[in-house]
């Protein structure tokens, strides 16, 4: 959950992407099997600062098998690519020792080793983060495990937390809903927030700043992650209704990887239901002046 991280696992992938995976697993009810490496060579401890604070966030999200540091295979590019990186003392598992006899030469037909990487933070530094994996595992096999879930009314957003011992409620609207419901399906810059709220509040302009500031408040309270410029609303739709809605697709079919989406040009998708649904929302309520004082998120804690 770290991209610098994933970035030395060469993996193509960054941790919102990774994120937003686990999201829609959870709407659709996907068992996704994933686990925490550490140990790669060029890993900063600030990685890990600031991936533990991403994985105390999504702690709604289904949680890593294992927390472990990586084990050198075959074929894998620490082992094909050796003289690119700073590792040594390769050898083959002890385990090998005992099922082959002594004539065979490990090196050729194992394909599982031990090494030494270096240019890696001590293994101190993990503590926490996994400390925290196990707290995680127990919290979502538990009878009650956490949740972070939203579902919308025709005047208003609402968003509910479980964290732990911990439960608060939000209600939101206006162009701070139509913000994080336009969120959540994937990540979105501000240029696309805002040329999101201008075609439907009917706003001539909306200014980047506030945006920025509306969307790094959510941020603060844990109901969205951010990087390089992009958010993720992190709460999960609580109807099972939601994508049909929204993109006029029932589930099975979305599941199925059926979707019934004609893709225009530029590749989006577009479905009838959707210019319909867009002319449905109202702008009457909205007006410019102080939209992002009054549309604040209100949050209260039972």
């Amino acid at each position: 959950m770290s991209t610098h991280v994933l970035q030395l696992m060469r993996k193509g992938c960054t941790m919102l992407q990774n994120v937003r995976l686990l999201k829609w697993c959870r709407y659709y009810g996907i068992f996704a099997g994933w686990n925490l490496l550490h140990g790669f060579p060029g890993e900063t401890t600030e990685d890990y600062r600031r991936q533990l604070d991403v994985l105390k966030r999504i702690t709604h999200l289904q949680p890593p098998e294992v927390g472990t540091r990586v084990q050198l295979d075959r074929f894998a590019p620490y082992y094909t690519e050796q003289s690119r990186f700073p590792i040594d003392e390769i050898r083959p598992l002890a385990g090998y020792r005992y099922i082959y006899p002594s004539g065979v030469d490990l090196d050729k037909i194992a394909n599982f080793f031990d090494c030494r990487m270096n240019d890696t933070v001590p293994e101190e530094s993990h503590r926490e983060t996994l400390e925290w994996v196990d707290i995680w595992r127990r919290r979502w096999s538990s009878e009650r495990p956490d949740s972070l879930i939203y579902w919308r009314t025709p005047e208003a957003l609402f968003i509910e937390a479980k964290r732990g011992e911990t439960r608060r409620k939000y209600i939101i609207d206006g162009p701070t809903a139509l913000t994080y419901e336009y969120c959540s399906e994937t990540m979105r810059t501000v240029a696309q927030v805002r040329r999101h709220l201008q075609f439907h509040a009917r706003h001539d302009e909306f200014d980047d700043s506030e945006i920025s500031e509306l969307l790094e408040d959510l941020c603060c309270k844990g109901l969205m992650l951010s990087e390089a410029g992009r958010y993720l609303s992190l709460a999960v739709p609580k109807s099972p209704s939601w994508f049909s809605a929204n993109y006029g697709v029932d589930i099975p079919a979305a599941v199925a990887g059926r979707p019934r989406f004609v893709m225009a040009k530029g590749g989006s998708a577009w479905s009838p239901n959707k210019s319909r649904r867009r002319r449905a929302v109202s702008r009457s309520k909205y007006s410019r002046s102080g939209w992002l004082r009054r549309t604040s998120t209100r949050a209260s804690e039972r």
